[in-house]
C-alpha cells in the first residue's frame, strides 16, 4: 500500500470516528431498525419473520436478508443489553423524513452523559458501527484498486476516486452507522474489481480461483441485500462481453454455472425462505407493506418530482433524513458534479473521434452496475416512500471513478497530482466540519442554568404536581405574519419526573384563531421531563412558525398545556398560577402584524383626534337585518405610539342627553389594544347598539377612556375645535334610514 493511500484511509477512519461519536445512538437513517434486528438475533437466537397484524422494533428492516445483522451479533454477542427499552423510548413528535425541521430532530430519548463507556446497548450500537467503519474503509481501499485496474498508469486517478468515496459526508454518516449499506459497499466495489481484472486479463486462460471469488463475494452480496442480487446480472455482461471478445463461449458457459451454482448454493435458502414465509422470493412486497406503500396511481412521473430528495441524500441528508447540509455545500457538489459529468463526455467524445475505445468492455461492464441499481431502486421507489439516493451507495465507487476522469479532465497533466491532493484535502476538511456545524448542535440539549435571567418575566405556575413553570421571555415581541414566534420558557423540578410528559404550545390571535401550534416534549424533543435533574432551571427556546394567512394585526397569546400521552388523548394535568387553579394558561408572547408595505393604512379624513394622537378617520352606520340594532364600524390610527390601553366607549342619547344604549369595547374586539397600535395603521373597532321603540332622532356619541380610572381622554374635531367631554358626536335618523332604505350611513 502507498503512503498517499494510506494517508488517506487514516483520514478516513479518523472523521468516520467523529461521525460516530457526533452521532447518538438510533439517531441515523433507519439505525434502530437495523439494531432491532441485531437484537432478535442476539436475544432470541433467530431471524426476524415479518407479520403484518404485529409491530416489531424492526419495521421494514426485518425483511433485510441477514448477512450484515449476523456479523454485528457475532461482534456483540457477549454484552448485556438488557437496558435496550431505557435507551430507545421513542419521541412521539419525531419529525424523521423532514429536511430542514427545526424541533423534533432527535428520534429517541437520549440520556445525559450517553457514552459507549457505560457498555450496554450504547457500547453494542458503537462495536457495530465501528465494524461498519472497517467495511467503509475496505471500499474506499478496493475503490483505489478498481480505479488502478480500469487505469492502471494513473496513480492521481485513483486516490482521488477513493477520497470522493471516502470523504462524501452522507457515505461517511452511513458508514459510521448500524446499516447493512456499509457491508454492500465492500462487497460490491471488491466484486466489481474482480470483474475488471477478469475483463482486462491479457489471455483466455481461466483463473479458477479468482472465478470462485468472484461467486463468493456475489452469494455474500445477495446474502447482505437484495440489491446485492444486481451484481449477477452484471458479471453475466462481464463475462459475457470477453467470451465476445475472445470468441471462447465454452468458457462463459463453464464461468457462468460456477458463478450461478455458487451463488444459489450460498444465498438460495434465504430466497426460499422468503417464498416459503410470504409467497415471494425476493420479499419486497412484504417489506413495502409495512414501510408503508404508495398511493394508487403514483407513477413516474411523480416520482421525477422526488429528483431534489435523491440528490440531497447522495450528499449531505442526516440524522431520521431531517439534517441538511448547508446550502452552500450542495451548490458546491453541485457544480462539482456538473464539471465532472462534462469532462467525462467530452473526453469520450474525444476517445470516440480517435477511436481509442480497446477498453470499452471494461467501460460497460462497469457502467452497467449503477444503471441496474439505478433501476432497481426506480422500482423499490415506485413501490414505497424510498427516495433516497444513499440507497445507490453500492455503486458509488462506480460514479466515484468517473467524477475523478471528468475532473481531471480539465486539469493539465503536470498539475494532477496536486489537483488531486488539494481536491482530497478540501472534501476531507468539509466532510470533517459537517459534524460540528450540522450534527452536533441539533442533538445538544438545552444546558441547565442557576437563575431566572433578568430580563425573564417571573411566573409561579404549576403543571400538575412536579412541573413548574418560572418564567418566560420574548426574544422578539413584533412578527410579521409567517415569521416565527420566538420566546422561551423557563422549567424547573423540584423532585424526580417518572413519566415523559407531552407538551402543547398554541399561539392564539386573533378570535382565537391557531396561528402557530406545536406539540412536543420540553427542549424541542431533547429534554424529556424523565431527565430533568430536579432544582436545575432549563431554558426552552422556541420559534414556532406563524401562519402566513393569519388575520392582522393581532396580539398572540401562548396557550401551555402539559399531557399524559397527548397522541392518544391523554389526561391534561391541572395548571396552577401560585396556589390558585386555572383552566388555562395564556402567555402574550408577541404582536402578529402584516409586513410594512402591506399594512392598510388611514388614508381617509380626519374626523376626530385625542390627546394620546389617537385619530378617528372614518365610520359606517348600519341597521342591523332586522332593523333592531344599530351597527357602528369605526375606523382608528394613531400619530404616535400610544402608551396604555384605552376603551372606546359608544354611547346612545336621546334628544335629552339621556343614554339609551352602550356599545363600549376595547379595539378589534381586545385582540389589538391601543399600546401596540402601529404609527399610520389603519385599526378597525365593531359596535353594536339596540334601537329603542321609539323612532325618535338620536345622536352616538364616542371617545376614548382609560379603564383603569375610567378618565375620559380630551379631544378635538378636524378644525381643532375642542369635543366637548371627549365625545364625537354622529347624528342618527333613525326613521329616515327607514324610510328612505339608507342601509349606511358613512362619514362625510
Amino acid at each position: 500500500m502507498n503512503r498517499s493511500l494510506a494517508i488517506l484511509l487514516a483520514a478516513y477512519l479518523l472523521i468516520g470516528l467523529v461521525y460516530a461519536s457526533s452521532t447518538p445512538i438510533f439517531e441515523a437513517s433507519d439505525e434502530i431498525w437495523h439494531y432491532a434486528v441485531v437484537r432478535e438475533i442476539v436475544t432470541n437466537r433467530r431471524l426476524p419473520v415479518q407479520e403484518l397484524d404485529r409491530e416489531t422494533r424492526w419495521e421494514q428492516e426485518g425483511s433485510q436478508p441477514p448477512l450484515y445483522y449476523l456479523l454485528g451479533a457475532a461482534l456483540t454477542w457477549p454484552i448485556d443489553i438488557r437496558d435496550y427499552e431505557s435507551q430507545a423510548i421513542l419521541n412521539p413528535f419525531v419529525k424523521a423524513g423532514a429536511p430542514g425541521a427545526t424541533d423534533n430532530i432527535n428520534l429517541v430519548a437520549h440520556p445525559p452523559g450517553q457514552s459507549p463507556r457505560q457498555g450496554g446497548t450504547v457500547l453494542a450500537v458503537h462495536l457495530i458501527r465501528w465494524l461498519s467503519l472497517l467495511m467503509g474503509a475496505g471500499a474506499v481501499y478496493f475503490t483505489y484498486r478498481l480505479a488502478r485496474s480500469v487505469y492502471p498508469a494513473r496513480e492521481a486517478l485513483a486516490l482521488l476516486a477513493a477520497a470522493f468515496v471516502a470523504f462524501n459526508p452522507m457515505i461517511l454518516f452511513i458508514n459510521a452507522s448500524v446499516n447493512n449499506d456499509n457491508l454492500l459497499m465492500l462487497l460490491s466495489v471488491a466484486t466489481l474489481w474482480l470483474l475488471v481484472e477478469e475483463l482486462r486479463a491479457e489471455d483466455d486462460r481461466p483463473r479458477w480461483p479468482r472465478m470462485a471469488l468472484l461467486a463468493i463475494l456475489i452469494g455474500l452480496a445477495m446474502l447482505t441485500k437484495v440489491s446485492g442480487a444486481v451484481l449477477a446480472p452484471t458479471a453475466g455482461i462481464a463475462l459475457t462481453l470477453r467470451a465476445w471478445k475472445e470468441g471462447r463461449w465454452d468458457l462463459w458457459w463453464r464461468r457462468g454455472l460456477l458463478l450461478a451454482l455458487t451463488a444459489a448454493g450460498m444465498a438460495g435458502w434465504w430466497f426460499w425462505r422468503n417464498q416459503t414465509l410470504y409467497g415471494e422470493w425476493l420479499g419486497i412486497e412484504r417489506m413495502a407493506l409495512i414501510a408503508g406503500q404508495r398511493p394508487a396511481g403514483f407513477g413516474l412521473s411523480d416520482l421525477i418530482s422526488e429528483w431534489s430528495s435523491f440528490w440531497y441524500s447522495y450528499w449531505g441528508v442526516f440524522g431520521a433524513f431531517n439534517l441538511l447540509a448547508p446550502d452552500w455545500f450542495f451548490a458546491l457538489v453541485g457544480w462539482l458534479s456538473a464539471l465532472a459529468g462534462l469532462g467525462a463526455l467530452v473526453r469520450l467524445a474525444w476517445r470516440l473521434k480517435a477511436r481509442r475505445w480497446a477498453s470499452w468492455p471494461v467501460h460497460v461492464a462497469l457502467l452497467s452496475y449503477p444503471l441496474l441499481s439505478a433501476i432497481g431502486l426506480v422500482r423499490w421507489s415506485l413501490l414505497t416512500s424510498a427516495s433516497q439516493g444513499r440507497l445507490l451507495f453500492g455503486a458509488a465507487a462506480v460514479t466515484a471513478l468517473y467524477a475523478a476522469v471528468g475532473l481531471l479532465f480539465w486539469v493539465p497533466r503536470a498539475w494532477r497530482k496536486g489537483a488531486t491532493r488539494l481536491l482530497a484535502l478540501g472534501f476531507a476538511l468539509i466532510a470533517l466540519s459537517l459534524p460540528f456545524l450540522v450534527i452536533r448542535p441539533a442533538y445538544r440539549p438545552p444546558e441547565p442554568i442557576a437563575a431566572l435571567p433578568d430580563d425573564a418575566i417571573p411566573l409561579a405556575v404549576r403543571f400538575g404536581d412536579s412541573i413548574q413553570l418560572v418564567g418566560y421571555r420574548l426574544e422578539r415581541p413584533v412578527v410579521q405574519a409567517g415569521a416565527p414566534l420566538d420566546f422561551t420558557l423557563y422549567w424547573l423540578s423540584e423532585q424526580p419526573i417518572a413519566q415523559n410528559y407531552d407538551l402543547s404550545l398554541n399561539g392564539l390571535g386573533y378570535r382565537f384563531e391557531n396561528v402557530a401550534k406545536l406539540d412536543t416534549w420540553p427542549g424541542g424533543g431533547l429534554l424529556p421531563t424523565s431527565l430533568w435533574q430536579p432544582g436545575r432551571i432549563y431554558p426552552d427556546r422556541y420559534q414556532l412558525p406563524t401562519s402566513a394567512l393569519a388575520q392582522t394585526p393581532t396580539l398572540v397569546q401562548l396557550s401551555v398545556q402539559f399531557s399524559q400521552d397527548l397522541l392518544n388523548n391523554g389526561r391534561v394535568l391541572p395548571v396552577f398560577d401560585g396556589e390558585q387553579l386555572v383552566n388555562n394558561l395564556f402567555l402574550d408572547v408577541s404582536d402578529l402584524v402584516s409586513a410594512p408595505e402591506q399594512m392598510t393604512r388611514a388614508t381617509t379624513p380626519l374626523l376626530a383626534q385625542w390627546q394620546a394622537g389617537a385619530q378617528l378617520r372614518d365610520y359606517e352606520l348600519t341597521l342591523t337585518n332586522d332593523g333592531r340594532a344599530l351597527a357602528l364600524d369605526l375606523t382608528w390610527t394613531t400619530t404616535q405610539p400610544l402608551s396604555a390601553d384605552y376603551t372606546i366607549f359608544v354611547h346612545l342619547q336621546n334628544a335629552q342627553g339621556q343614554t339609551l344604549a352602550q356599545g363600549d369595547a376595547p379595539p378589534r374586539e381586545g385582540f389589538w389594544p391601543t399600546s401596540h397600535w402601529r404609527v399610520g395603521e389603519a385599526v378597525e373597532s365593531w359596535h353594536r347598539l339596540p334601537l329603542p321603540e321609539s323612532e325618535e332622532d338620536y345622536r352616538i356619541l364616542l371617545g376614548l377612556y382609560d379603564p383603569r380610572t375610567l378618565q375620559r381622554l380630551s379631544g378635538s374635531d378636524a378644525q381643532g375645535r375642542a369635543l366637548p367631554d371627549g365625545a364625537f358626536v354622529i347624528p342618527v335618523e333613525v326613521e329616515r334610514m327607514r324610510r328612505d332604505g339608507a342601509q349606511a350611513e358613512k362619514s362625510p
